[in-house]
């Protein structure tokens, strides 16, 4: 994908907040869509790790924050979503697809937008 489509998925997401009105409190399926005044990048949240993550816009949290859902703005995966856990685990999600494809999972209350979370090893 080009820097474009992280510019595109932007857009997508206002228009989107657009037609669904923006909500304080998370909705009935325990999602929060942020208004893009608060959407932050990854080394905004202390809780979540660096390092290649850094490029990932915040924009979404499941759960009062048990994770985030972010849209990578840099690198091969730019453009696509991905689901932020609070450790280093997330390299074994794979990316959601395009805000638009997440957009529409979401709608479909779709099972990938719940995806099991990593075993830890010790």
């Amino acid at each position: 994908m080009e820097p474009s489509a992280a510019f595109e998925s932007i857009h997508a997401y206002s228009r989107f907040l657009k037609i669904a009105g923006l909500h304080t409190r998370c909705d009935k399926k325990g999602f929060l869509f942020w208004p893009p005044n608060l959407v932050c990048f990854v080394e905004d949240l202390p809780h979540i790790p660096r390092g290649p993550l850094q490029s990932c816009a915040v924009f979404a949290d499941y759960m009062q924050e048990s994770w985030h859902y972010g849209i990578w703005t840099q690198g091969r995966n730019i453009g696509q979503v991905i689901p932020l856990w609070g450790s280093a685990d997330w390299e074994s999600q794979p990316p959601l697809g395009t805000l638009e494809k997440f957009l529409q999972l979401y709608l479909d209350d779709a099972p990938a937008l719940y995806p099991a979370r990593p075993e830890r090893v010790s």
